[in-house]
């Protein structure tokens, strides 16, 4: 019997939203009986089976083996990730859980605007033997970052639930925790300081090495997963114009991906074209096949743009050999 690739998804909250849309999009509906079910499945896809697990847990389970990928915030993967462990990420920004892990201070430290006014508090509070206290959940992430900086000083506070109350609660004089829009922050009187990002996080799909190295089956699958969502993101990022001008211009030699056709169109003869571009040039490309002329201009649906089956599994065993060695 062939041996299931052990997929975990964030067991609740807008990450699960955002994971199993991403699976949705890149046709891979997620399955499962009721909410309240820690197990799933991926009916096109029979070689997976899902897991619901906290965030929090999924690094330890894939670095134990007990899990073979999950998708999660790559703010866990960074805070969770120890050198030489066999868990890597294998695709990073797939379009949902877009933050922040940054530093924030009281608005009332006025005199506290970059991270080289914190560092210069930092060392005065300690030289009073007063250490500014930092409630965080990412005691790693944030000790690293600090330490790369130069800033040793600080005592860094466990902390559960709302971050942003520990200042004004006073078991903690600031805060490094996540971020989307900044409103929790100011509603809560805190601010962010220049330079005090620690990372920006995203959606990302990581795994184990190890049992998809020794497992063709759960290799191949996963690769067929990668392909997937790689396919839908990459459409996310381009679009599709289609048009019908009197001769061809030079301009669209520019763009490889480009197909030009004559075609009788409106009771005379044009020349069709359809070209894929990056979508933050669709603007620009529009007023350009204006002026030459075109007659119609639409944008077409691009639901996914796949590469060749092998170049997943390339790059999922280039990442994955990376991780072993």
């Amino acid at each position: 019997m062939a041996e299931l690739l052990r997929l975990a998804l964030p067991n609740k909250g807008l990450m699960q939203e955002g994971a199993i849309a991403c699976l949705t999009q890149a046709g891979f509906p997620v399955q499962r009986t009721h909410e309240r079910q820690y197990t799933g499945r991926l009916p096109t896809l029979s070689g997976v089976e899902l897991y619901f697990q906290r965030n929090a847990d999924m690094y330890g389970n894939l670095a134990s083996g007990q899990l073979d990928a999950a998708i999660t915030g790559y703010d866990h993967f960074i805070e969770a990730h120890v050198m030489n462990d066999p868990v890597r990420v294998v695709e990073s920004g797939l379009g949902f859980g877009a933050c922040e892990l940054v530093l924030a201070v009281p608005e009332r430290w006025l005199d506290i605007v970059s991270i080289g006014d914190f560092a210069e508090l930092a060392t005065r509070r300690r030289a009073q033997q007063r250490p500014l206290r930092i409630a965080t959940k990412y005691a790693n992430t944030t000790r690293a970052w600090l330490h790369q900086r130069g800033i040793t000083q600080c005592l860094l506070v466990a902390a559960s639930g709302a971050m942003e109350a520990a200042p004004g609660l006073g078991y903690a004089d600031c805060i490094v925790d996540l971020t989307a829009s900044g409103v929790t922050l100011r509603e809560n009187r805190l601010k962010r300081v220049h330079g005090g990002t620690l990372l920006r996080s995203e959606g990302c799909l990581i795994a184990s090495s190890a049992p998809l190295l020794e497992n063709e089956e759960k290799f191949a699958t996963l690769a067929i997963l990668l392909a997937g969502i790689s396919a839908t993101r990459r459409a996310s990022d381009l679009c599709c114009l289609q048009a019908h001008v009197p001769i061809p211009q030079d301009f669209l030699q520019c763009y490889p991906n480009t197909v030009v056709g004559e075609v009788m169109w409106e009771g005379a003869q044009r020349y069709q074209v359809q070209l894929t571009i990056p979508r933050a040039e669709k603007w620009r490309v529009i007023q350009r096949l204006g002026e030459a002329g075109a007659s119609t201009i639409q944008e077409l649906r691009l639901e996914a743009i796949y590469d060749p089956a092998l170049s997943a599994r390339e790059r999922l065993k280039e990442k994955l050999i990376a991780v072993a060695d």
